[in-house]
């Protein structure tokens, strides 16, 4: 049986389609409910009822940052749109899923990709050291269902 590799090796992230190449790192969202206690005199026991819909959560993606690069600008430049309906993002993340040889050249590997839509809320430079590369994070509040495919 041949080993499998592990999950982020290979991990692809595109923000409206254009790629973050230099992706170091990426958290997935938390989804959650809140929920409301409904517990009255007469229940034996604390009650309560979730929300709906849910919260979908925040996603961030970490990566190296270039001041140069034409991707990272467009990312930038579509947060800061002053208009709130052209903010919305779309950030596919490619995981690959199963497949032998070297990806993607001349390789049987497949892939799942899970869509999120929302609305980037942070593009944070790191500070840089003398000897650090320059990084950068992206967050994003995912306002709707995730989509797998």
């Amino acid at each position: 049986m041949p080993r499998k590799k592990k999950l982020g090796h290979g991990t692809k992230v595109t923000v409206n389609a254009v790629a973050f190449d230099f992706l170091t790192e990426f958290t997935p969202p938390s989804i959650s409910r809140a929920t409301t206690d409904v517990t009255v005199m007469d229940d034996e026991a604390v009650d309560s009822l979730d929300s709906d819909p849910p919260d979908y959560g925040s996603i961030s993606l970490n990566g190296l940052y270039d001041v140069d690069s034409v991707e990272d600008e467009a990312i930038l430049t579509f947060m800061l749109n002053d208009d709130i309906s052209e903010r919305e993002a779309t950030i596919a993340v490619r995981y690959r899923k199963t497949g032998t040889g070297t990806a993607p050249a001349a390789s049987t590997w497949t892939y799942n990709t899970i869509t999120y839509t929302g609305r980037i809320t942070k593009f944070e430079q790191q500070k840089v050291t003398q000897k650090d590369k320059m990084m950068l994070v992206i967050e994003m509040k995912v306002t709707k269902k995730p989509v797998k495919s």
